[in-house]
């Protein structure tokens, strides 16, 4: 049984580390939420029916600690929706995207090639590390994990319009020091 753990800490453990350290800028954080997350695989190894691979299993065990995290962190936190000006609210259509004339700029290639360089997510991380706790956790369960507005709300027990300020704050901190730090210098 030993052999077993010290196996799967040592496949798993570095990539459970990165993947958390990333998605909430918290070194010192990601490592506890991982010792829970194997924690949690022990507690719950006699319900492992492997119909999914080691690796996928404590990555799922993982995502629901930092929704977690962010649940506990977000009531810490209130935000007050009139601190976003009436100008403020022109960036946006009703569906959250960016209006047309209101786009940022220019950023020459795919996001997606971008995202892949390892350059842009030193700088990306750096930016996120800029915005609030709970602005950067919301931006990404929402926009790296895929997470719907209706179910982040829910798991962090915030209202739509709270997590629409938080967004919105997020992405125009983030579109700016990205263009200051990335797309200004290439």
């Amino acid at each position: 049984m030993q052999k077993d753990i010290d196996r799967m800490i040592d496949r798993h453990g570095d990539y459970l580390f990165r993947y958390a350290a990333f998605r909430i800028n918290n070194q010192a954080m990601a490592q506890d939420l991982v010792q829970d997350t194997f924690l949690a695989a022990l507690k719950s190894a006699p319900g492992y029916q492997g119909k999914s691979a080691i690796k996928t299993w404590l990555t799922s065990i993982l995502k629901n600690k930092i929704i977690d995290y962010y649940r506990k962190t977000a009531r810490r936190y209130e935000v007050v929706q009139s601190d976003v000006g009436e100008e403020d609210n022109n960036d946006f259509d009703a569906s959250g995207r960016w209006r047309a004339d209101r786009n940022p700029a220019d950023w020459g290639e795919h996001p997606e090639q971008a995202l892949n360089q390892k350059e842009f997510m030193r700088i990306l991380y750096a930016c996120l590390k800029l915005l609030t706790e709970k602005a950067a956790g919301v931006f990404m369960l929402r926009e790296m994990e895929g997470l719907a507005s209706a179910e982040i709300c829910d798991r962090l027990g915030i209202s739509s319009s709270n997590l629409w300020v938080l967004l919105y704050r997020a992405r125009n901190r983030l579109r700016d020091c990205l263009n200051k730090n990335w797309f200004e210098k290439n």
